[in-house]
């Protein structure tokens, strides 16, 4: 079943436009997630869903149903805003239980609800103490909870985690995930971070200036982004030049003497942007079949497991990710290669 299908919207504040021509569906029980720089409109986009901005153009359908001029509180939906807007006087209980209190529930009940999302969230703990005594990461859970706890078909999360440190994000991530594929509640989940949605959804839709420029499964959008803004977006790419020298198999990397067979695929333009995410990247010690070129190491970045190296090919630079089996020093002679065929943009954009 479809929960939502947003339908060619349009939104207008202060005379500009900040979304257009937006369409796509979320399945029931789906993680959608939102991904796009500031200022792209993903959370006017989240708002508008959940009727706090008027729309100027298009509708929005609820399992069929076109709630686009429906009322806030009588939507489906559940939106966790981007700050932690906890009440400082009541309890971890009391902070949960409040979306609860119109809907007269017997004291019993009341218990049992808060109970049992407290419980999913691991926040026992924290039920009887005040927002005071919490860290980062129990203030996000006990915001999470609250959101979570009310009755509503759809949740809305505008980045839930981005105030926290890169520990604490790792650990709620993978309790995200828990608390997903329990609940299955459908959501749509906001993020400027591509590690966030590439790891949690089920899909991702990429926003650009307020236009959803490419929607699909995390891998699809990854290993095959529609154009360079969206391959930058996904993550870490070498994006260099490119000029077709022969009209059936090869491309070349100007300055750098390298052909690239392209299996009979020549793109359907003469040139543009290669890009190559650094994991494509081979680097041995010696030429072997599998890494013809020879490249010089000019920085090396070390990151624990994996090494990102900057690796001189010609005028071009390739950034690699390599394993610290391979010893590596700055200057040193090296020989790369491509473990899967790059991707093809024709830009005009300098790179």
């Amino acid at each position: 079943m479809t929960e939502l299908s947003v339908v060619d919207l349009r939104v207008v504040l202060a005379k500009k436009t900040i979304l257009s021509g937006l369409s796509f569906s979320v399945a029931t029980g789906e993680l959608f997630c939102l991904l796009g720089p500031t200022n792209s409109g993903k959370t006017t986009l989240l708002k508008t869903i959940a009727g706090i901005y008027p729309v100027q153009g298009g509708k929005m359908l609820f399992r069929g149903e076109d709630r686009t001029e429906t009322a806030v509180g009588r939507r489906p939906v559940s939106l966790l805003f981007q700050s932690i807007a906890l009440f400082p006087h009541l309890t971890g209980f009391d902070n949960l239980a409040f979306p609860l209190k119109r809907q007269n529930l017997t004291p019993g009940e009341l218990r049992r609800r808060v109970g049992q999302i407290a419980e999913l969230l691991r926040i026992t703990h924290l039920l009887t103490r005040f927002p005071r005594t919490f860290s980062g990461g129990e203030r996000q859970r006990v915001a999470l909870g609250r959101a979570m706890i009310q009755p509503a078909r759809l949740l809305l999360l505008d980045e839930p985690l981005s105030s926290l440190d890169a520990r604490i994000r790792l650990e709620l991530r993978n309790e995200f995930r828990r608390i997903h594929r329990q609940q299955e509640q459908t959501t749509i989940y906001v993020t400027h971070d591509p590690v966030e949605a590439l790891g949690l959804a089920d899909r991702v839709g990429i926003l650009q200036e307020g236009s959803l420029v490419q929607v699909g499964s995390a891998r699809g959008v990854y290993e095959n982004p529609a154009n360079e803004f969206i391959a930058q977006q996904l993550g870490l790419i070498n994006l260099v030049r490119f000029e077709i020298i022969d009209s059936t198999s090869a491309v070349w990397l100007p300055d750098a003497s390298v052909k690239l067979d392209n299996g009979n695929a020549v793109p359907p333009f003469s040139g543009g942007l290669l890009g190559v995410r650094p994991e494509w990247v081979s680097v041995s010690a010696a030429a072997k079949q599998e890494t013809p070129w020879p490249a010089t190491v000019e920085t090396i970045e070390f990151s624990g497991h994996y090494s990102l190296v900057s690796l001189g090919i010609g005028s071009a630079r390739l950034r690699a990710r390599v394993t610290e089996r391979l010893l590596l020093t700055k200057g040193k002679r090296v020989w790369i290669g491509l473990s899967r065929a790059p991707l093809y943009f024709e830009s005009p954009q300098k790179v």
